[in-house]
Protein backbone atom coordinates (compact mmCIF):
# COMPACT_ATOMS: atom_id res chain seq x y z
CA UNK A 1 0.00 0.00 0.00
CA UNK A 2 1.48 3.19 -0.91
CA UNK A 3 2.03 5.74 2.07
CA UNK A 4 0.90 8.92 -0.07
CA UNK A 5 -2.01 9.11 -2.53
CA UNK A 6 -2.27 12.31 -4.65
CA UNK A 7 -5.10 12.34 -5.70
CA UNK A 8 -5.93 12.41 -2.04
CA UNK A 9 -4.24 15.39 -1.56
CA UNK A 10 -5.53 17.36 -4.57
CA UNK A 11 -9.26 16.53 -3.48
CA UNK A 12 -8.54 18.14 -0.50
CA UNK A 13 -7.27 21.52 -1.90
CA UNK A 14 -9.81 21.71 -4.68
CA UNK A 15 -12.30 21.30 -1.71
CA UNK A 16 -10.83 23.78 0.50
CA UNK A 17 -11.31 25.98 -2.67
CA UNK A 18 -15.02 25.35 -2.60
CA UNK A 19 -14.89 26.32 0.99
CA UNK A 20 -13.69 29.78 -0.30
CA UNK A 21 -16.18 29.96 -3.17
CA UNK A 22 -18.85 29.23 -0.44
CA UNK A 23 -18.30 32.10 1.88
CA UNK A 24 -17.45 34.68 -0.63
CA UNK A 25 -21.50 33.98 -1.91
CA UNK A 26 -22.42 33.98 1.02
CA UNK A 27 -21.81 37.08 1.75
CA UNK A 28 -22.91 38.53 -1.63
CA UNK A 29 -26.41 39.41 -2.33
CA UNK A 30 -28.54 35.46 -2.35
CA UNK A 31 -27.74 34.17 -5.68
CA UNK A 32 -30.74 33.00 -8.67
CA UNK A 33 -32.60 30.15 -7.51
CA UNK A 34 -31.63 28.70 -11.38
CA UNK A 35 -28.03 28.73 -10.28
CA UNK A 36 -28.29 28.06 -6.56
CA UNK A 37 -29.89 24.88 -7.06
CA UNK A 38 -28.16 23.80 -10.06
CA UNK A 39 -24.98 21.22 -10.46
CA UNK A 40 -22.45 24.34 -10.41
CA UNK A 41 -23.93 24.26 -6.48
CA UNK A 42 -20.51 21.60 -6.70
CA UNK A 43 -18.41 24.55 -6.97
CA UNK A 44 -19.72 26.40 -3.72
CA UNK A 45 -20.67 23.56 -1.15
CA UNK A 46 -18.73 24.64 1.24
CA UNK A 47 -20.61 22.45 4.10
CA UNK A 48 -19.88 19.24 1.95
CA UNK A 49 -16.41 19.98 1.79
CA UNK A 50 -15.74 19.34 5.41
CA UNK A 51 -17.00 16.51 4.98
CA UNK A 52 -14.37 15.60 2.51
CA UNK A 53 -12.14 16.82 5.12
CA UNK A 54 -13.42 15.04 8.04
CA UNK A 55 -13.69 11.32 5.88
CA UNK A 56 -10.29 11.97 4.08
CA UNK A 57 -8.47 13.26 7.83
CA UNK A 58 -10.06 9.24 9.03
CA UNK A 59 -8.54 7.75 5.56
CA UNK A 60 -5.16 9.86 6.23
CA UNK A 61 -5.02 9.17 10.11
CA UNK A 62 -5.08 5.46 9.95
CA UNK A 63 -2.54 4.83 7.25
CA UNK A 64 -0.53 7.07 9.38
CA UNK A 65 -1.80 5.31 12.42
CA UNK A 66 -0.99 1.56 10.16
CA UNK A 67 2.50 2.20 9.07
CA UNK A 68 3.69 4.48 12.19
CA UNK A 69 7.35 3.97 13.88
CA UNK A 70 5.90 6.18 16.99
CA UNK A 71 3.84 5.45 19.35
CA UNK A 72 0.91 7.35 20.77
CA UNK A 73 2.26 10.35 21.94
CA UNK A 74 4.47 10.37 18.96
CA UNK A 75 1.27 11.02 17.26
CA UNK A 76 -0.41 12.98 18.99
CA UNK A 77 2.28 15.61 19.05
CA UNK A 78 2.51 15.60 15.35
CA UNK A 79 -0.85 16.03 15.40
CA UNK A 80 -1.30 18.94 18.07
CA UNK A 81 2.16 21.22 15.85
CA UNK A 82 0.35 20.15 12.47
CA UNK A 83 -3.07 21.67 13.87
CA UNK A 84 -2.62 23.75 16.37
CA UNK A 85 0.38 26.33 15.49
CA UNK A 86 -0.54 27.27 12.26
CA UNK A 87 -4.27 27.89 13.52
CA UNK A 88 -2.54 29.79 16.26
CA UNK A 89 -0.76 31.90 14.34
CA UNK A 90 -4.02 33.02 12.16
CA UNK A 91 -5.74 33.34 14.62
CA UNK A 92 -3.76 36.12 16.10
CA UNK A 93 -3.98 37.79 12.24
CA UNK A 94 -7.03 37.71 12.60
CA UNK A 95 -7.60 38.97 16.22
CA UNK A 96 -5.53 42.02 14.39
CA UNK A 97 -7.33 42.63 11.40
CA UNK A 98 -10.51 42.70 13.53
CA UNK A 99 -9.07 45.39 14.95
CA UNK A 100 -7.77 47.33 12.31
CA UNK A 101 -11.21 47.01 9.89
CA UNK A 102 -13.87 46.07 11.82
CA UNK A 103 -14.59 49.45 11.94
CA UNK A 104 -14.76 49.74 8.39
CA UNK A 105 -18.61 49.80 7.54
CA UNK A 106 -20.11 48.92 3.93
CA UNK A 107 -23.26 48.12 2.66
CA UNK A 108 -25.54 45.88 0.66
CA UNK A 109 -24.22 42.40 1.66
CA UNK A 110 -26.24 39.65 3.48
CA UNK A 111 -26.73 39.10 7.31
CA UNK A 112 -23.87 36.67 7.66
CA UNK A 113 -21.28 38.77 6.48
CA UNK A 114 -23.02 42.00 9.05
CA UNK A 115 -23.12 38.59 11.89
CA UNK A 116 -19.28 38.12 11.79
CA UNK A 117 -16.72 40.60 13.65
CA UNK A 118 -18.57 42.19 16.24
CA UNK A 119 -17.91 43.44 19.73
CA UNK A 120 -14.48 43.83 21.37
CA UNK A 121 -11.93 41.08 21.96
CA UNK A 122 -12.55 39.96 25.14
CA UNK A 123 -10.23 37.75 27.46
CA UNK A 124 -12.89 34.76 27.61
CA UNK A 125 -13.01 35.05 23.61
CA UNK A 126 -8.73 34.70 23.65
CA UNK A 127 -8.71 31.79 26.21
CA UNK A 128 -11.31 29.76 24.58
CA UNK A 129 -9.50 30.29 21.11
CA UNK A 130 -6.21 29.29 22.53
CA UNK A 131 -8.14 26.49 23.92
CA UNK A 132 -10.03 25.46 20.77
CA UNK A 133 -11.60 21.85 22.23
CA UNK A 134 -13.86 23.15 24.61
CA UNK A 135 -17.56 24.50 23.72
CA UNK A 136 -17.99 27.81 22.89
CA UNK A 137 -18.92 30.45 19.91
CA UNK A 138 -17.00 30.08 17.17
CA UNK A 139 -18.50 32.09 13.99
CA UNK A 140 -17.80 35.71 14.99
CA UNK A 141 -13.64 35.75 14.49
CA UNK A 142 -13.31 32.93 11.67
CA UNK A 143 -16.10 30.53 11.51
CA UNK A 144 -13.84 27.72 9.97
CA UNK A 145 -12.76 27.50 13.30
CA UNK A 146 -15.78 24.83 14.54
CA UNK A 147 -14.06 22.14 12.51
CA UNK A 148 -10.89 22.65 13.53
CA UNK A 149 -11.65 22.05 17.15
CA UNK A 150 -14.04 18.81 15.79
CA UNK A 151 -11.12 17.83 14.35
CA UNK A 152 -8.41 18.16 17.11
CA UNK A 153 -10.98 16.51 19.17
CA UNK A 154 -11.68 13.40 17.56
CA UNK A 155 -7.79 13.36 16.80
CA UNK A 156 -7.12 12.43 20.02
CA UNK A 157 -9.19 9.43 20.12
CA UNK A 158 -8.97 8.55 16.86
CA UNK A 159 -6.03 5.92 17.59
CA UNK A 160 -8.49 4.29 20.24
CA UNK A 161 -11.11 3.93 17.58
CA UNK A 162 -8.78 2.50 14.81
CA UNK A 163 -7.61 -0.24 17.76
CA UNK A 164 -11.04 -0.90 18.26
CA UNK A 165 -12.33 -0.83 14.96
CA UNK A 166 -9.78 -1.73 12.18
CA UNK A 167 -9.85 -5.11 12.36
CA UNK A 168 -14.20 -5.27 12.68
CA UNK A 169 -15.77 -6.00 9.77
CA UNK A 170 -17.27 -3.24 7.63
CA UNK A 171 -20.54 -3.85 8.58
CA UNK A 172 -20.17 -3.44 12.75
CA UNK A 173 -17.88 -0.44 11.70
CA UNK A 174 -20.77 0.65 9.89
CA UNK A 175 -23.30 0.12 12.58
CA UNK A 176 -21.36 1.71 15.17
CA UNK A 177 -20.73 4.99 12.99
CA UNK A 178 -24.31 5.40 12.34
CA UNK A 179 -25.19 4.59 15.97
CA UNK A 180 -22.52 7.46 17.34
CA UNK A 181 -24.59 9.89 14.88
CA UNK A 182 -28.29 8.59 16.23
CA UNK A 183 -27.03 9.07 19.72
CA UNK A 184 -25.68 12.98 18.60
CA UNK A 185 -29.19 13.37 17.87
CA UNK A 186 -30.89 12.49 20.52
CA UNK A 187 -28.33 14.47 22.96
CA UNK A 188 -29.12 17.48 20.73
CA UNK A 189 -32.66 16.82 21.50
CA UNK A 190 -32.08 16.89 24.74
CA UNK A 191 -29.88 19.63 24.72
CA UNK A 192 -27.23 17.82 25.95
CA UNK A 193 -23.26 19.01 24.99
CA UNK A 194 -25.22 20.95 22.23
CA UNK A 195 -23.17 23.60 20.59
CA UNK A 196 -22.65 27.17 21.45
CA UNK A 197 -21.87 27.98 17.76
CA UNK A 198 -22.07 26.53 14.34
CA UNK A 199 -22.63 22.57 15.14
CA UNK A 200 -19.17 22.61 17.62
CA UNK A 201 -20.65 20.75 20.60
CA UNK A 202 -19.67 17.84 22.08
CA UNK A 203 -22.38 16.27 20.97
CA UNK A 204 -21.69 16.77 17.60
CA UNK A 205 -18.54 15.19 17.93
CA UNK A 206 -19.77 11.93 17.90
CA UNK A 207 -22.09 12.54 14.70
CA UNK A 208 -18.72 13.39 12.86
CA UNK A 209 -16.87 10.55 14.88
CA UNK A 210 -18.72 8.52 12.24
CA UNK A 211 -16.69 10.64 8.88
CA UNK A 212 -13.46 9.74 10.23
CA UNK A 213 -14.71 6.33 10.72
CA UNK A 214 -16.05 5.82 7.38
CA UNK A 215 -12.58 7.30 6.18
CA UNK A 216 -10.56 4.29 7.83
CA UNK A 217 -13.01 1.88 6.45
CA UNK A 218 -11.76 3.57 3.04
CA UNK A 219 -8.57 3.03 3.92
CA UNK A 220 -8.75 -0.99 4.97
CA UNK A 221 -10.19 -1.37 1.70
CA UNK A 222 -9.29 0.52 -1.07
CA UNK A 223 -7.30 -2.43 -2.75
CA UNK A 224 -10.79 -4.34 -2.79
CA UNK A 225 -12.67 -1.33 -3.63
CA UNK A 226 -10.42 -0.01 -6.48
CA UNK A 227 -10.69 -3.60 -7.66
CA UNK A 228 -14.56 -3.99 -7.66
CA UNK A 229 -14.84 -0.35 -9.75
CA UNK A 230 -12.77 -1.19 -11.98
CA UNK A 231 -14.09 -4.51 -12.79
CA UNK A 232 -17.55 -2.64 -13.07
CA UNK A 233 -19.00 -2.19 -16.76
CA UNK A 234 -19.05 1.59 -17.84
CA UNK A 235 -22.49 2.13 -17.62
CA UNK A 236 -22.61 0.93 -13.76
CA UNK A 237 -19.59 3.19 -13.21
CA UNK A 238 -21.31 5.73 -15.06
CA UNK A 239 -24.31 5.58 -12.72
CA UNK A 240 -22.50 4.88 -9.65
CA UNK A 241 -20.46 8.30 -10.01
CA UNK A 242 -23.99 10.20 -11.27
CA UNK A 243 -25.27 8.95 -7.95
CA UNK A 244 -22.28 9.98 -5.72
CA UNK A 245 -22.40 13.40 -7.42
CA UNK A 246 -26.22 13.93 -6.46
CA UNK A 247 -25.83 12.58 -3.43
CA UNK A 248 -22.84 15.21 -3.06
CA UNK A 249 -24.41 18.16 -4.37
CA UNK A 250 -28.52 17.43 -3.72
CA UNK A 251 -28.67 15.88 0.07
CA UNK A 252 -28.89 19.03 1.75
CA UNK A 253 -31.86 19.30 -0.03
CA UNK A 254 -33.57 17.79 3.13
CA UNK A 255 -32.83 21.29 4.55
CA UNK A 256 -35.74 22.62 2.58
CA UNK A 257 -38.28 20.26 4.41
CA UNK A 258 -36.94 20.76 8.01
CA UNK A 259 -33.97 22.78 9.36
CA UNK A 260 -33.82 20.69 12.72
CA UNK A 261 -31.03 18.78 13.80
CA UNK A 262 -32.21 15.36 13.16
CA UNK A 263 -32.77 16.27 9.26
CA UNK A 264 -29.24 17.90 9.66
CA UNK A 265 -27.70 15.43 10.87
CA UNK A 266 -29.23 12.82 8.41
CA UNK A 267 -28.13 14.58 5.17
CA UNK A 268 -24.78 14.19 6.28
CA UNK A 269 -24.88 10.29 5.66
CA UNK A 270 -25.97 10.90 2.10
CA UNK A 271 -22.60 13.58 1.62
CA UNK A 272 -20.91 10.74 3.34
CA UNK A 273 -21.89 8.35 0.92
CA UNK A 274 -21.46 10.54 -2.20
CA UNK A 275 -18.01 11.47 -1.02
CA UNK A 276 -17.09 7.74 -0.63
CA UNK A 277 -17.81 7.26 -4.23
CA UNK A 278 -15.90 10.31 -4.99
CA UNK A 279 -12.82 9.13 -3.77
CA UNK A 280 -13.39 5.61 -4.94
CA UNK A 281 -13.89 6.81 -8.30
CA UNK A 282 -10.87 9.34 -7.74
CA UNK A 283 -8.27 5.89 -6.65
CA UNK A 284 -9.86 4.04 -9.46
CA UNK A 285 -10.28 5.66 -12.43
CA UNK A 286 -6.61 5.87 -14.52
CA UNK A 287 -7.83 9.67 -16.26
CA UNK A 288 -9.60 10.79 -13.39
CA UNK A 289 -6.17 10.15 -11.42
CA UNK A 290 -3.84 11.38 -13.88
CA UNK A 291 -5.68 14.84 -13.35
CA UNK A 292 -5.76 14.80 -10.20
CA UNK A 293 -2.26 13.92 -10.04
CA UNK A 294 -0.78 16.80 -11.73
CA UNK A 295 1.43 19.13 -9.72
CA UNK A 296 -0.18 22.04 -9.54
CA UNK A 297 -3.56 20.14 -7.93
CA UNK A 298 -1.33 18.15 -5.82
CA UNK A 299 0.05 21.48 -4.33
CA UNK A 300 -2.91 23.31 -4.12
CA UNK A 301 -3.60 20.13 -1.61
CA UNK A 302 -0.50 20.77 0.03
CA UNK A 303 -1.30 24.41 0.72
CA UNK A 304 -5.45 23.22 1.62
CA UNK A 305 -5.09 23.93 5.68
CA UNK A 306 -3.41 27.26 4.82
CA UNK A 307 -5.92 28.06 2.76
CA UNK A 308 -8.93 27.07 4.99
CA UNK A 309 -7.41 29.16 8.06
CA UNK A 310 -6.43 31.93 5.99
CA UNK A 311 -9.23 32.62 3.41
CA UNK A 312 -11.93 34.16 5.45
CA UNK A 313 -9.80 37.25 7.64
CA UNK A 314 -8.74 38.34 4.31
CA UNK A 315 -12.43 37.93 2.71
CA UNK A 316 -13.34 40.13 5.64
CA UNK A 317 -11.23 42.87 4.69
CA UNK A 318 -11.17 43.40 0.87
CA UNK A 319 -14.94 43.57 1.03
CA UNK A 320 -14.65 46.05 4.14
CA UNK A 321 -12.42 47.90 1.78
CA UNK A 322 -13.85 47.27 -1.89
CA UNK A 323 -16.78 45.81 -2.24
CA UNK A 324 -19.24 48.00 -4.57
CA UNK A 325 -16.21 50.14 -5.36
CA UNK A 326 -14.92 47.77 -7.86
CA UNK A 327 -17.12 44.98 -10.21
CA UNK A 328 -17.98 42.27 -8.23
CA UNK A 329 -15.64 39.22 -10.51
CA UNK A 330 -13.10 41.55 -9.86
CA UNK A 331 -13.70 41.09 -5.81
CA UNK A 332 -13.59 37.47 -6.18
CA UNK A 333 -10.46 37.13 -8.21
CA UNK A 334 -8.70 39.21 -6.02
CA UNK A 335 -10.32 37.26 -2.82
CA UNK A 336 -9.03 33.91 -4.20
CA UNK A 337 -5.42 35.05 -5.62
CA UNK A 338 -4.97 36.76 -2.22
CA UNK A 339 -5.69 34.01 -0.23
CA UNK A 340 -3.73 31.17 -2.41
CA UNK A 341 -0.51 33.48 -2.15
CA UNK A 342 -0.81 34.06 1.71
CA UNK A 343 -1.68 30.39 1.93
CA UNK A 344 1.89 29.68 -0.16
CA UNK A 345 3.49 32.00 2.33
CA UNK A 346 2.25 30.34 5.22
CA UNK A 347 2.65 26.40 4.21
CA UNK A 348 6.50 27.25 3.54
CA UNK A 349 6.84 29.08 6.59
CA UNK A 350 4.80 27.44 8.90
CA UNK A 351 3.81 24.66 8.29
CA UNK A 352 6.45 22.99 6.39
CA UNK A 353 8.79 24.04 9.62
CA UNK A 354 5.86 22.45 12.31
CA UNK A 355 6.31 19.28 10.16
CA UNK A 356 9.52 19.25 10.08
CA UNK A 357 10.12 20.01 13.69
CA UNK A 358 7.71 17.82 15.12
CA UNK A 359 9.32 14.70 13.07
CA UNK A 360 12.76 15.41 14.69
CA UNK A 361 10.62 15.81 18.35
CA UNK A 362 9.07 12.28 17.78
CA UNK A 363 12.19 9.82 17.32
CA UNK A 364 12.43 9.44 21.15
CA UNK A 365 8.73 8.04 20.59
CA UNK A 366 9.73 5.45 18.28
CA UNK A 367 7.86 2.15 19.15
CA UNK A 368 9.85 -0.70 20.31
CA UNK A 369 10.06 -3.84 18.22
Amino acid sequence: MSKRIKELDSIRGLAAITVVIGHFCLMIPSLPNSIKFSPLRFLWAGGEAVIIFYVLSGFVLSMAIYHSKTNYWGYLIKRFVRIYIPYYVWIFITFALFILFSPYEVTGLRDWFYDKWQGPITNLDIINHLLLLNNFFTDNYNPVIWSLAQEMRISIVFPLLFLLFYKQSWKKTILFAMSFSFISIFLNILHIGKAEGFYNGYADTLHFTSMFMVGMLLFKHQEELVRLYRNMKKLKRRLLITLGIILYVYSTGILMISRSDTYFLLKDWGVVIGVSILIIMAMSNLKVKAILNKSVFVYLGEISYSIYLCHFPIMMVLFKLLYAKIPISLLFLLCVTTTILFSIVSYHFIEKKCIKWAKQRTIKFQKKV
